[in-house]
Protein backbone atom coordinates (compact mmCIF):
# COMPACT_ATOMS: atom_id res chain seq x y z
CA UNK A 1 0.00 0.00 0.00
CA UNK A 2 1.39 3.38 -0.83
CA UNK A 3 1.24 5.44 2.67
CA UNK A 4 -1.47 8.67 2.23
CA UNK A 5 0.27 11.74 1.44
CA UNK A 6 3.79 10.73 0.79
CA UNK A 7 3.49 11.63 -2.95
CA UNK A 8 1.23 13.82 -4.75
CA UNK A 9 -1.88 12.18 -6.84
CA UNK A 10 -0.09 12.16 -10.68
CA UNK A 11 -3.10 12.50 -13.16
CA UNK A 12 -3.39 9.58 -15.47
CA UNK A 13 -1.66 7.44 -13.32
CA UNK A 14 -1.76 4.91 -10.18
CA UNK A 15 0.73 4.94 -7.43
CA UNK A 16 0.63 1.49 -6.52
CA UNK A 17 3.41 0.55 -3.88
CA UNK A 18 6.61 1.78 -2.33
CA UNK A 19 9.44 0.27 -1.66
CA UNK A 20 13.11 1.36 0.33
CA UNK A 21 15.82 -0.62 -0.25
CA UNK A 22 19.97 0.68 0.02
CA UNK A 23 18.26 3.83 0.27
CA UNK A 24 16.75 4.41 -2.73
CA UNK A 25 12.73 4.93 -2.66
CA UNK A 26 10.73 3.02 -5.61
CA UNK A 27 7.26 4.09 -6.34
CA UNK A 28 5.43 1.38 -8.33
CA UNK A 29 2.50 2.97 -10.75
CA UNK A 30 0.21 2.34 -13.67
CA UNK A 31 -1.53 4.43 -16.06
CA UNK A 32 -5.07 4.45 -15.78
CA UNK A 33 -6.53 6.09 -18.25
CA UNK A 34 -8.79 4.23 -20.98
CA UNK A 35 -8.11 5.84 -24.00
CA UNK A 36 -5.18 7.45 -26.01
CA UNK A 37 -4.71 9.54 -29.06
CA UNK A 38 -2.19 8.40 -31.58
CA UNK A 39 0.54 11.23 -31.27
CA UNK A 40 1.05 11.31 -35.27
CA UNK A 41 -2.86 11.22 -36.50
CA UNK A 42 -4.78 12.02 -32.87
CA UNK A 43 -6.81 8.90 -33.74
CA UNK A 44 -8.25 7.61 -30.32
CA UNK A 45 -7.72 4.19 -29.68
CA UNK A 46 -9.10 1.95 -26.89
CA UNK A 47 -7.39 -1.45 -28.48
CA UNK A 48 -4.09 -2.23 -26.36
CA UNK A 49 -0.88 -4.24 -27.89
CA UNK A 50 1.25 -4.45 -25.24
CA UNK A 51 2.83 -3.09 -21.92
CA UNK A 52 5.87 -2.52 -20.72
CA UNK A 53 8.00 -1.06 -18.19
CA UNK A 54 9.64 2.68 -17.91
CA UNK A 55 11.79 3.84 -15.57
CA UNK A 56 11.80 7.43 -14.54
CA UNK A 57 14.62 9.31 -11.84
CA UNK A 58 12.61 11.83 -10.01
CA UNK A 59 13.59 14.74 -7.13
CA UNK A 60 14.52 12.89 -4.16
CA UNK A 61 12.49 12.30 -1.40
CA UNK A 62 14.70 14.18 1.78
CA UNK A 63 17.71 12.81 1.13
CA UNK A 64 16.79 9.41 -0.88
CA UNK A 65 16.48 9.13 -4.30
CA UNK A 66 13.33 8.89 -5.76
CA UNK A 67 12.63 6.68 -9.03
CA UNK A 68 9.29 5.58 -10.16
CA UNK A 69 8.50 2.14 -11.82
CA UNK A 70 5.63 2.91 -14.48
CA UNK A 71 3.70 0.30 -16.82
CA UNK A 72 2.54 1.81 -19.45
CA UNK A 73 0.57 0.45 -22.58
CA UNK A 74 1.30 0.11 -25.78
CA UNK A 75 -1.78 0.97 -28.15
CA UNK A 76 -2.94 0.27 -31.75
CA UNK A 77 -4.08 2.78 -34.30
CA UNK A 78 -7.24 2.44 -35.72
CA UNK A 79 -6.45 4.61 -38.33
CA UNK A 80 -5.68 2.77 -41.22
CA UNK A 81 -3.87 5.61 -43.33
CA UNK A 82 -1.77 6.49 -40.10
CA UNK A 83 1.39 5.22 -40.90
CA UNK A 84 1.97 4.35 -37.28
CA UNK A 85 0.27 1.22 -36.45
CA UNK A 86 1.43 0.72 -32.46
CA UNK A 87 2.20 3.87 -29.98
CA UNK A 88 2.83 4.35 -26.61
CA UNK A 89 0.70 6.08 -24.54
CA UNK A 90 2.38 9.34 -23.34
CA UNK A 91 3.35 10.40 -19.63
CA UNK A 92 3.11 14.29 -20.88
CA UNK A 93 2.33 15.03 -16.94
CA UNK A 94 4.95 13.21 -15.64
CA UNK A 95 7.72 13.03 -18.10
CA UNK A 96 8.27 13.63 -22.06
CA UNK A 97 8.54 11.19 -24.34
CA UNK A 98 12.27 9.26 -23.92
CA UNK A 99 13.24 10.72 -20.99
CA UNK A 100 14.32 9.02 -18.40
CA UNK A 101 13.90 11.37 -16.02
CA UNK A 102 10.56 13.45 -14.36
CA UNK A 103 10.32 16.99 -15.71
CA UNK A 104 10.58 17.92 -12.31
CA UNK A 105 13.95 16.66 -12.44
CA UNK A 106 14.80 17.57 -15.57
CA UNK A 107 13.82 21.66 -14.37
CA UNK A 108 15.99 21.20 -11.45
CA UNK A 109 18.78 19.99 -13.14
CA UNK A 110 18.34 22.88 -16.07
CA UNK A 111 18.26 25.54 -13.20
CA UNK A 112 21.92 24.30 -11.78
CA UNK A 113 23.16 23.92 -15.32
CA UNK A 114 22.24 27.42 -15.98
CA UNK A 115 23.82 28.70 -12.20
CA UNK A 116 27.09 26.68 -12.66
CA UNK A 117 28.15 25.12 -15.39
CA UNK A 118 29.01 21.38 -16.63
CA UNK A 119 31.53 20.17 -13.95
CA UNK A 120 30.40 22.27 -10.90
CA UNK A 121 26.84 21.79 -11.50
CA UNK A 122 27.39 17.82 -11.76
CA UNK A 123 28.91 18.29 -8.25
CA UNK A 124 26.23 20.36 -6.69
CA UNK A 125 23.49 17.89 -8.21
CA UNK A 126 25.49 15.37 -6.89
CA UNK A 127 25.95 17.43 -2.98
CA UNK A 128 21.89 17.73 -3.98
CA UNK A 129 21.20 14.05 -4.33
CA UNK A 130 20.17 14.75 -7.69
CA UNK A 131 23.29 12.98 -9.32
CA UNK A 132 23.99 13.77 -12.71
CA UNK A 133 26.52 14.32 -15.50
CA UNK A 134 28.27 17.52 -16.75
CA UNK A 135 27.18 16.64 -20.44
CA UNK A 136 23.61 16.09 -19.32
CA UNK A 137 23.30 19.67 -17.46
CA UNK A 138 25.12 21.20 -20.77
CA UNK A 139 22.39 19.11 -22.86
CA UNK A 140 19.72 20.90 -20.99
CA UNK A 141 21.19 23.73 -21.22
CA UNK A 142 20.85 24.29 -24.94
CA UNK A 143 18.04 22.66 -24.82
CA UNK A 144 16.16 25.13 -22.66
CA UNK A 145 13.33 27.37 -24.27
CA UNK A 146 14.42 31.26 -23.62
CA UNK A 147 12.54 33.96 -22.96
CA UNK A 148 12.92 36.18 -26.14
CA UNK A 149 15.32 39.01 -25.50
CA UNK A 150 13.46 42.57 -26.87
CA UNK A 151 15.09 44.27 -29.99
CA UNK A 152 18.33 45.66 -29.70
CA UNK A 153 18.75 49.84 -28.29
CA UNK A 154 22.37 50.03 -28.25
CA UNK A 155 24.13 48.43 -31.16
CA UNK A 156 27.88 47.73 -31.83
CA UNK A 157 28.80 47.25 -35.63
CA UNK A 158 32.37 45.67 -36.78
CA UNK A 159 33.68 43.45 -39.36
CA UNK A 160 34.81 39.81 -39.27
CA UNK A 161 36.75 37.48 -41.02
CA UNK A 162 35.39 34.90 -42.69
CA UNK A 163 38.59 34.10 -44.36
CA UNK A 164 41.25 36.66 -43.55
CA UNK A 165 42.34 38.84 -46.32
CA UNK A 166 39.83 37.55 -48.57
CA UNK A 167 35.88 37.44 -47.38
CA UNK A 168 34.74 39.63 -44.25
CA UNK A 169 31.12 39.91 -42.83
CA UNK A 170 29.40 42.29 -40.06
CA UNK A 171 28.92 41.48 -36.80
CA UNK A 172 26.10 43.43 -35.05
CA UNK A 173 26.02 42.97 -31.06
CA UNK A 174 23.74 43.99 -28.44
CA UNK A 175 25.72 46.58 -26.64
CA UNK A 176 23.54 45.78 -23.54
CA UNK A 177 22.98 42.11 -23.05
CA UNK A 178 26.63 41.20 -24.76
CA UNK A 179 25.75 38.77 -27.20
CA UNK A 180 25.71 38.89 -30.76
CA UNK A 181 22.53 39.44 -32.74
CA UNK A 182 23.46 39.09 -36.41
CA UNK A 183 25.77 38.02 -38.61
CA UNK A 184 25.32 39.73 -41.95
CA UNK A 185 27.40 39.03 -45.73
CA UNK A 186 29.73 41.22 -46.52
CA UNK A 187 31.07 44.93 -45.06
CA UNK A 188 30.38 47.22 -47.92
CA UNK A 189 26.95 48.44 -45.83
CA UNK A 190 23.66 47.19 -47.72
CA UNK A 191 23.63 44.32 -45.58
CA UNK A 192 23.79 46.38 -42.35
CA UNK A 193 21.72 49.19 -44.00
CA UNK A 194 18.86 46.60 -44.66
CA UNK A 195 19.21 45.49 -41.13
CA UNK A 196 18.58 48.74 -39.24
CA UNK A 197 16.13 49.67 -41.55
CA UNK A 198 14.47 46.62 -40.12
CA UNK A 199 15.67 47.37 -36.25
CA UNK A 200 14.36 51.46 -36.35
CA UNK A 201 14.13 50.76 -32.30
CA UNK A 202 18.30 51.04 -32.52
CA UNK A 203 19.22 54.62 -30.68
CA UNK A 204 23.01 53.79 -30.25
CA UNK A 205 25.18 52.50 -33.08
CA UNK A 206 28.76 52.09 -31.93
CA UNK A 207 30.99 51.21 -34.86
CA UNK A 208 34.73 51.69 -36.56
CA UNK A 209 35.35 54.20 -38.81
CA UNK A 210 35.21 52.25 -41.73
CA UNK A 211 32.95 54.48 -44.39
CA UNK A 212 30.96 52.08 -45.61
CA UNK A 213 29.35 51.82 -42.49
CA UNK A 214 29.04 54.94 -41.31
CA UNK A 215 26.92 55.81 -44.66
CA UNK A 216 24.96 53.14 -43.82
CA UNK A 217 24.27 54.31 -40.02
CA UNK A 218 23.19 57.90 -41.19
CA UNK A 219 21.27 56.83 -44.26
CA UNK A 220 19.23 53.89 -42.82
CA UNK A 221 19.23 54.62 -39.28
CA UNK A 222 19.16 58.81 -38.61
CA UNK A 223 17.40 57.93 -35.42
CA UNK A 224 20.45 56.58 -33.94
CA UNK A 225 22.99 58.36 -32.19
CA UNK A 226 26.71 57.32 -33.91
CA UNK A 227 30.16 57.03 -31.65
CA UNK A 228 33.20 55.73 -32.15
CA UNK A 229 33.54 52.43 -29.66
CA UNK A 230 36.67 52.65 -27.65
CA UNK A 231 38.82 49.85 -28.85
CA UNK A 232 39.18 51.27 -32.41
CA UNK A 233 39.51 55.04 -30.41
CA UNK A 234 42.57 53.37 -29.18
CA UNK A 235 43.88 51.84 -32.10
CA UNK A 236 43.95 54.89 -33.93
CA UNK A 237 45.90 56.95 -31.27
CA UNK A 238 48.34 53.96 -31.17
Amino acid sequence: MLPQGLLPPVPGIDLQRVDIASGEVTVSAATNASVAECPSCGTASHRVHSRYGRTLADKPLGSRPLRFRIAVRRFVCDNADCPRTIFAEPLDVLATPRARTTAELAEAHTAIGFAAGGEPGARLADSLDMPTSPDTLLRRVKAAELDPSPPPRYVGIDDWAIRKGQNYGTAVVDLERRRVVALLPGRDGEAIAQWLRDNPQVEVISRDRWPAYAKAATEAAPQAKQVADRWHLLKNLR
